[in-house]
């Protein structure tokens, strides 16, 4: 086996749960680092992807100087990454995402040995997503001048992203999303011209300065920053824009006159800012853009005719649009556009047009989210089983309804469905029916509830992570992490903040009642669930991955106390 393994060059056992261990991966390394010793290496590709391999990165591999592609995603690794790697000067991919590694990244993943030879870079593709990687992004990470994909999403680091990443020229697509990165977006990300796709979330500010953006950006998906408003930044040259998704971004400005050029977008989602004033007559051309959301902003005026006849993918709610239930605005729209007609106070437009006076009050509500009509203990909780993409379903029969906003993205444009189904479960629970299904959304969820008679209640929301499992391709190492408001008066309150459905259940697979007090004065409760951009953002096919998910709903009238 020994002189077998000298010869090795391609090493691919990916997805075939070989090992529980690393031992194998340990022992080629030590045998490549005598090889290596003796001039004979010949390793140049290992893919152990997706086999549950445990243990830590051995510190030989860093012997196998002829590796050029190293595929280590979805296992069960631990550890810190070896410094190293560093030595690998012909490594041109690694992809060490979706394992338990932690520690910061190595300064030494950004050279050579020699730094002088820094000209051979370390990878073209690096990929750390989903993980637990802590600390300061190196700034030797400049020296990767060959780097062409940049994935760090769904870790714990710190600090800002370095300004050195002005030689990464190469660039085509830096996701730090959910990194825990913070502070400001350096103004160098201007020279990266070959850059198509910038998915930024959870920074403080826009930019350092406001430079000419004058990037070929094809997707650009910046949401959920904080700190101080700030205006749009100046995109006007990016002619070439597919996606452009600028997401609870505390922008404070009226739309700009450049979206009207856009002539490739096909996703507009400006939600959840402060922007102001009329959408112009003018943006027409917009009526070819796939979906728009500009949900949550200050905008008001009328909705401009051409968004009324071609509003079947707009979503205009939570906004101070005014005479919005004219004839001609109800007579044309349908369910599925519903969130086009909203009043000042943001109540939801199906509220305005299915809600009568109420002729009697109930004291309680039990839905079963994504599932069909269940009775358990005495207790009928009603099937919601609507499709649920962008629109709203009215309950004929009772006094609720929901909306949903956004769209799942992927690299293959492939969408998913809103509502996911397991029933797999095995917990000893008399409510296992409720958590077989339960219903998703990319970005916000909102359950309303009308015609309750006043009084203090409790909501209960059941969850349990039935997605991201043990069985899927993510082998359980996904996160979702959303927040939850609920609005009884005008405005909504942050009630949950950063809830992470296995973390509270102790496991996947697991039931967690989150139990919140609510007075009701005004006969209406609004819950939302939103995801503001934290946890696991999916690029796999055919995975949600992210955002909120919700198993039941119960409302029910009892004592005000805290829980």
């Amino acid at each position: 086996m020994r002189t077998t393994l000298y010869k090795l060059r391609l090493l691919n056992m990916g997805m075939i749960l070989y090992a529980t261990s690393i031992i194998l991966f340990s022992m080629i390394t030590i045998l490549e680092a005598k090889s290596h010793e003796n001039g004979a290496t010949k390793l140049v590709y290992i893919n152990l992807y997706g086999n549950q391999l445990t243990g830590s990165i051995p510190e030989e591999t860093g012997n196998i100087t002829t590796l050029e592609r190293s595929k280590l995603q979805n296992n069960h690794l631990s550890g810190r990454i070896p410094s190293t790697l560093g030595h690998l000067v012909n490594l041109t991919s690694v992809d060490l995402s979706w394992n338990y590694l932690s520690g910061e990244i190595p300064r030494e993943l950004g050279f050579t040995k020699l730094k002088e030879l820094y000209h051979f870079s370390l990878s073209c593709i690096m990929n750390l997503e989903a993980n637990h990687l802590s600390g300061r992004l190196p700034s030797t990470l400049g020296y990767l001048v060959n780097l062409e994909i940049f994935v760090i999403n769904d870790n714990n680091f710190e600090g800002q992203i370095p300004s050195s990443i002005k030689n990464w020229l190469n660039v085509t697509s830096i996701r730090v999303q959910g990194s825990g990165l913070s502070g400001l977006l350096p103004s160098e990300i201007g020279l990266l011209t070959k850059l198509t796709k910038l998915l930024v979330c959870t920074l403080i500010s826009w930019f350092s300065s406001f430079f000419d953006f004058t990037l070929v950006l094809s997707r650009r998906i910046i949401s959920d920053l904080n700190g101080a408003s700030s205006p749009f930044p100046p995109l006007a040259n990016l002619y070439n824009m597919e996606y452009l998704i600028l997401r609870s971004c505390n922008i404070m400005d009226v739309l700009p006159s450049y979206l009207d050029v856009m002539g490739n977008l096909t996703i507009l989602d400006l939600s959840f800012n402060k922007i102001s004033g009329q959408i112009p007559s003018y943006f027409y051309s917009l009526a070819r853009v796939e979906n728009i959301f500009l949900t949550g902003n200050l905008l008001n005026g009328s909705v401009p005719e051409w968004m009324l006849e071609t509003g079947n993918n707009i979503d205009l709610s939570y906004n101070k649009f005014e005479a919005l239930l004219s004839n001609g605005c109800q007579s044309r729209l349908t369910i599925p556009i519903f969130k086009l007609c909203n009043r000042q106070e943001f109540v939801s437009f199906w509220f305005l047009q299915y809600h009568k006076p109420c002729s009697n009050y109930s004291y309680s509500l039990h839905i079963n989210c994504g599932g069909k009509e269940v009775t358990i203990s005495g207790t009928t909780f009603e099937g919601d089983v609507d499709p649920g993409e962008p629109s709203v379903f009215v309950s004929s029969k009772t006094n609720w309804g929901f909306s949903n906003t956004g769209l799942f993205l992927y690299d293959t444009g492939v969408s998913v469905d809103y509502i996911e189904l397991n029933h797999s479960l095995n917990f000893p629970t008399p409510y296992s029916e409720l958590y077989e299904s339960a219903r998703v959304s990319p970005i916000s969820l909102t359950y309303y509830a009308y015609c309750l008679g006043n009084g203090n209640y409790r909501i209960s929301l059941h969850f349990s992570e039935i997605v991201l499992t043990n069985d899927t391709k993510l082998g359980g190492h996904g996160r979702r992490v959303f927040n939850i408001y609920i609005q009884v008066t005008l405005q909504g309150k942050l009630v949950v903040k950063d809830f992470n459905i296995v973390d509270a259940a102790g496991g996947i697979l697991k039931p967690v009642i989150k139990r919140i007090p609510v007075a009701v004065t005004s006969n209406t409760v609004e819950i939302r669930f939103y995801w503001a951009g934290k946890g696991t953002f999916l690029t796999i096919e055919n995975n949600t991955g992210y955002g909120p998910l919700i198993s039941a709903i119960s409302i029910e009238l009892g004592r005000l106390v805290a829980i």
